[in-house]
């Protein structure tokens, strides 16, 4: 399809034709993935196979893009591309909140004070996390990528998007799975309090945290050529929180967690007031205006209308 749409466009056209090698082989190679481990005996060893197909498809897609350049490549609307990969992200916040759900469990297992706390401040968590985004970072990354024009637009997009969104998920699914750990261990009956969290629950849930933060710090830097001084501390202490998570209780740990990212977005409520107010007046402005345009656009079809009696 993407094909067709291009075929009266001839640099396009070569520059699909040089994407497409990549796309065939990554197919191949997920058709394998998801065939090949079920025929080998071992399971551990699929297992293995599997993860192996995945990292080679990962890496042959970021190779490519650098690769391939971008030369002929175009992004024509730099509002539906945002838009687009802020979505898959929103999803994957939705995950966590479905995580939240999965670890508790609430229709197979009695509901107690411990696990209506931790899916509380699980949630609050997941919360963070979507401001942290969503606050400053995306919109600014926005309004970055529609400044932007030929080549620079194209090579933003990709990098800022295509490249950096991936670890981003990622690193939101592990979060996601070290919270449904953690609900579902204090939502056992009889919980103890003073129970830790045991195997990798705490290294997901605290790396996810930190590497989705890290992640868009580097979304952060490639868009606007800026750091945040204080989301790199947060990182720091977060991943020098670890072995701290790992000795006390798994509640106390999941609030240690959520009192970072809350006192993170406090901060930067706090510092950053003067650009969060630019930026959202900017923001106003070119949706004001952009809905001005579409109402001037859009009354052609009343004034080319002949006058009804």
């Amino acid at each position: 399809m993407y094909w067709h749409v291009l075929r009266d466009q001839p640099v396009e056209n070569r520059h699909l034709m040089r994407l497409t090698p990549e796309l065939v082989f990554s197919t191949a190679l997920l058709l394998a993935a998801a065939l090949v481990p079920h025929q080998l005996a071992d399971p551990h060893t699929g297992e293995l196979v599997r993860d192996g197909f995945w990292a080679v498809v990962v890496v042959s897609q970021y190779a490519t893009g650098l690769l391939a350049g971008t030369g002929g490549g175009e992004v024509a609307s730099a509002e539906h591309w945002t838009e687009r990969y802020d979505l898959i992200l929103m999803i994957a916040l939705g995950e966590s909140v479905i995580s939240v759900g999965v670890g508790t469990n609430l229709a197979g297992r009695p509901l107690s004070w411990q696990a209506i706390t931790a899916a509380g401040v699980a949630i609050v968590l997941a919360a963070t996390l979507w401001w942290l985004h969503f606050d400053v970072v995306g919109p600014a990354a926005r309004i970055a990528l529609h400044a932007a024009q030929g080549r620079a637009r194209v090579a933003l997009a990709r990098d800022a998007y295509a490249y950096l969104f991936l670890p981003m998920i990622t690193k939101l699914i592990l979060f996601s799975l070290g919270a449904e750990q953690t609900l579902n261990l204090l939502s056992e009956p009889h919980p103890s309090l003073a129970e830790p969290l045991r195997g990798p629950g705490v290294p997901l849930l605290f790396g996810g945290v930190a590497c989705y933060l890290a992640g868009d710090m580097l979304l952060q830097l490639r868009t606007l050529r800026t750091l945040t001084w204080a989301r790199a501390g947060a990182v720091l202490l977060i991943l020098a929180l670890v072995p701290v998570a790992g000795r006390i209780p798994a509640l106390a740990a999941l609030v240690l967690l959520t009192g970072v990212c809350v006192g993170l977005v406090a901060v930067e409520v706090v510092v950053m007031a003067d650009s969060r107010r630019a930026l959202r007046q900017a923001v106003f402005a070119e949706r004001t205006a952009h809905e001005v345009r579409e109402v001037e656009w859009r009354q052609r079809w009343h004034d080319d209308r002949p006058d009804e009696e």
